[in-house]
């Protein structure tokens, strides 16, 4: 008992934990993307060559995530989830180093790989002794972390590249990765739920709750990452929104978000088990419509609901990715493939429509795709109605 208080004392909250390693990691990954493009372009690096190398650690993530995901449960999950932190360090250090285009690939390649490492082991925590109403207070502390993480790391990362220069900055970024590779050490390790109370504390979530839950997040990511890269430049050129003004107002889809998990995790936690996917879905396609349809001011209407949409459905979705599993590692790396998967295609596919034909066109394949998971979640949930429940 002696040493279980000393425990407790010596490592923090497992729910601050949680948000603090969450922040500084995708605080950080963003904050390093963003100083590679903007890198790049001082470099007068061509817009199509640009876009490729800015996506190359997302491929490499989304490639190798769900394979190391397999493995982390076997290999241990604190110690994947610091030598991910450790590959990012050794990311941003040859990005420093990055006089070459080669050593800027090789970072870009590190970085996803850091990342697929420690993702699904720092959220297979989630998981851990949760039972139903514990597991969503824990989910969105994690959202709120990436999520916060992402808005300091966008505001802080153009006044670094400012104030020191492109190279420099990723040697602060490099420092931050290796403070988060020691700390995960310190990460509170929760006890694995018995055979005995796991069956009265957890119910294992379906495997239609989980694709159901994946399908709607494919959805929801895609029209974010249509979002991010079209929503500025697109009031730029016909409505006559400066950057700064654009900017603010792409940067509220991510408020919205950190709402949305703050609610759905501490306010309304059996909302965040998947009652509010065909909500979101819905949102989300009326404001995709409306944005190809009409356009005009009434593409605003995409920041809340886009917001609200992505929030929503990936908070059902890591819920559902955990709850139960006993290798949550496995899930939480099929839930983040999913994401990278919307992050590469969306802005892709998104980006030459908008080029190619128009805007318009753009936001009506992301109506066509939050249509899509639209029934397949509803055509899931009918038939689970009709067969026994499958884990």
């Amino acid at each position: 008992m002696a040493e279980q208080g000393r425990e407790r004392h010596r490592r923090p909250p497992l729910v601050l934990a949680f948000m603090i390693a969450a922040a500084i990691a995708d605080g950080t990954g963003i904050a390093n993307y963003l100083t590679v493009v903007l890198w790049l372009k001082d470099q007068g690096t061509a817009l199509e060559a640009l876009g490729a190398l800015a996506a190359l650690s997302t491929m490499v993530y989304t490639a190798t995530v769900g394979p190391i995901g397999n493995l982390a449960e076997q290999l241990g999950i604190r110690r994947l989830a610091s030598l991910g932190a450790f590959l990012m360090a050794v990311s941003n250090l040859l990005m420093f180093f990055g006089s070459s285009r080669a050593l800027l690939i090789a970072g870009l390649a590190f970085k996803g790989l850091g990342s697929a490492f420690f993702w699904p082991s720092l959220t297979s925590w989630l998981g851990r002794g949760a039972p139903p109403h514990v597991l969503p207070r824990r989910v969105a502390a994690y959202n709120l972390g990436w999520c916060g993480g992402q808005l300091f790391g966008l505001a802080s990362a153009g006044w670094l590249f400012d104030t020191i220069g492109g190279l420099p900055s990723f040697a602060v970024y490099g420092i931050f990765s290796l403070v988060l590779a020691g700390g995960v050490w310190l990460l509170p390790l929760p006890a694995a739920v018995s055979a005995s109370s796991g069956e009265q504390n957890l119910k294992p979530s379906t495997r239609n709750e989980r694709l159901a839950a994946w399908i709607a997040n494919y959805a929801a990511y895609s029209a974010l990452f249509l979002v991010r890269p079209l929503f500025a430049p697109q009031t730029m050129e016909q409505l006559g929104l400066s950057a700064t003004l654009a900017g603010w107002a792409n940067a509220a889809v991510a408020m919205v978000q950190v709402s949305v998990f703050a609610w759905l995790g501490l306010r309304r936690p059996h909302l965040a088990r998947g009652r509010m996917l065909v909500p979101a879905l819905l949102v989300g396609l009326v404001a995709l419509l409306v944005a190809g349809l009409v356009g005009g001011w009434w593409l605003f209407l995409l920041l809340p609901a886009v917001g609200f949409m992505a929030g929503a459905t990936n908070s059902t979705s890591l819920y559902h990715s955990v709850s139960g599993q006993k290798n949550a590692a496995r899930g939480s790396g099929l839930h983040e493939t999913v994401l990278g998967s919307a992050m590469i295609v969306a802005p892709i596919l998104g980006g030459w429509l908008a080029q190619h034909i128009s805007y318009d066109i753009a936001w009506l394949y992301g109506a066509l795709v939050a249509m899509g998971a639209l029934l397949a979640v509803l055509g899931l949930r009918r038939a689970a109605r009709g067969r026994p429940a499958k884990v």
